[in-house]
């Protein structure tokens, strides 16, 4: 395009020029740009940073008369008002004013009548300049990548990484859809940081937005408002420029999520009595292995026995222990307690004790020697009567002939980082009070996590014995919405 010195260029003509201009700037490159106002000549500079983003700065007006000698406008003091260096460009946006365009001519910028004007040289429209390069600036093609910064989830461990939003080219008003994960913060809310990225992998900041967002997986719309601004929409919370610095919010990004230990569930349910009881023992049962097999990444296998009533008198039923599973996954397990629950319990047989002791026999039997090599064993005992005493005690129960229920314990004990849960029938006793010694056992069967019957929190009764894994971390950064979280 090209502009007579004497005529009038319109601003369209301006506008292409000045964005072709602005996309030829490179980072730590300097677009020089003299206006010829009406007050004077302003020095403007257009700099691409190292993100990317083309942004102007300028000079105040330098007045006519202090850029004249003797009188007369001096070429010299407008050359060096002007300072365009070999690439720079003049734009005189008063041609109505005769001070302006003899300056531009005095200047060296504008050619004789009688030849075209070099439009990447000197340009004269009658504009507004600072709107004119504002609006150019804002609708510059981006000249690098645009990503979000994420996090990622690799077994364990938190990586980071990023989401592509615009390439370079991209312009105002673009819009890509993406879906990410927010977790809980620690307050201060879920960031949303751009950066830009070049062809060697390097990235730099652009924004960094953040809003308390609820937990959960969001489709969201990233628009780029201009180089520099990316507005996020779909959130339920609008997102505010956050005043923190870099270093301060990367402190808070955690590298890992800890993991509960591998565990071997020991649920042991009391099978006989009234069938409510055993039912709602069955129904507890469940709810615990459906609570711990629930969670992500579960690392705990599952075993499951019944015990009932040892034959005291000649009319006395005996049941003995039975193992229903062992070191199953959830779902078999849940299977088998769907099967229990709709059995006849076993008969109550004799009242004062059940056959607890042969149980812990039993799963010692079945656990083996202790080693380390094993995965660490919690045991759950479901029920209500106390164990068979060794011997008669002051109560008069009459003893286990072939196991100590105190022997058995101390047996479990030796096994690396076992747990003792309980949940007992509320009514049965308190494990506290002296009821000749042996209902002590709900002492020891309960010493990690204890709970009545009627009155469980599930959740928090499977986080005592370390069956969950520990909350996690605050969550500063969005996760893509896959690995489980």
């Amino acid at each position: 395009m090209t502009n007579d010195a004497g005529g009038f260029d319109g601003a369209a003509v301006v506008v292409d020029v000045l964005a072709r201009r602005v996309r030829q700037v490179a980072h730590g490159q300097t677009l020089a740009i003299a206006e010829f106002a009406e007050s004077g000549v302003i020095r403007w500079e257009v700099r691409r940073g190292a993100d990317g983003v083309a942004r102007s700065w300028y000079w105040g007006a330098r007045s006519w008369q202090a850029l004249s000698r003797n009188g007369s406008l001096s070429g010299a003091a407008l050359r060096g008002a002007a300072s365009l260096g070999d690439d720079g460009l003049a734009i005189c946006t008063a041609p109505g004013n005769s001070i302006a365009m003899r300056a531009l001519r005095a200047a060296g910028l504008a050619p004789a009548d009688d030849a075209p004007a070099d439009a990447d040289r000197s340009l004269v429209a009658d504009v507004k300049l600072r709107e004119v390069l504002t609006d150019v600036l804002r609708h510059d093609p981006l000249t690098l990548w645009y990503d979000l910064l994420i996090q990622h989830r690799l077994g364990r461990y938190l990586e980071n990484a990023t989401i592509s939003l615009f390439p370079p080219g991209a312009q105002s008003g673009d819009r890509n859809e993406f879906t990410v994960r927010c977790e809980r913060t620690d307050g201060t809310g879920t960031l949303f940081a751009v950066v830009a990225r070049d062809q060697m992998l390097a990235y730099r900041l652009v924004s960094k937005q953040s809003a308390a967002i609820p937990p959960g997986t969001y489709q969201v719309t990233a628009e780029l408002v201009r180089p520099g601004k990316v507005r996020f929409t779909g959130l339920p919370e609008r997102l505010r420029d956050d005043p923190r610095d870099w270093d301060e919010i990367a402190g808070t990004v955690p590298d890992r999520l800890q993991r509960a230990q591998p565990a071997h569930l020991i649920i042991a349910i009391e099978s006989s009595g009234a069938v409510a009881d055993v039912r709602e023992r069955v129904g507890r049962a469940e709810q615990l292995v459906r609570c711990v097999a629930g969670q992500p990444d579960s690392r705990v296998r599952f075993s499951l026995f019944c015990y009932g009533p040892h034959a005291v008198h000649r009319t006395d039923p005996e049941v003995p222990v039975t193992c229903l599973a062992w070191g199953d996954g959830g779902t078999p397990v849940l299977d088998k307690l769907r099967l229990l629950a709709d059995q006849e319990p076993a008969p109550l047989g004799y009242p004062p004790a059940a056959q607890i002791e042969c149980l812990l026999a039993e799963v010692i039997a079945r656990l083996g020697a202790p080693s380390g090599g094993e995965d660490r064993p919690v045991l759950v005992t479901i029920g209500a009567r106390p164990a068979f005493p060794d011997r008669v005690n002051p109560a008069r129960v009459v003893p286990c002939r072939e196991h100590n229920w105190q022997g058995e314990v101390l047996r479990l004990q030796r096994y690396p980082g076992i747990a003792f849960g309980a949940i007992r029938d509320r009514g049965a006793g308190d494990g506290y009070h002296d009821t000749g010694g042996s209902d002590h056992v709900w002492l020891h069967l309960g010493d990690t996590a204890f709970a009545w019957l009627d009155a469980v929190d599930v959740r928090g009764f499977a986080a005592s014995l370390g069956l969950l894994p520990p909350p996690a971390p605050p969550m500063p950064l969005p996760l893509v919405p896959t690995g489980g979280m």
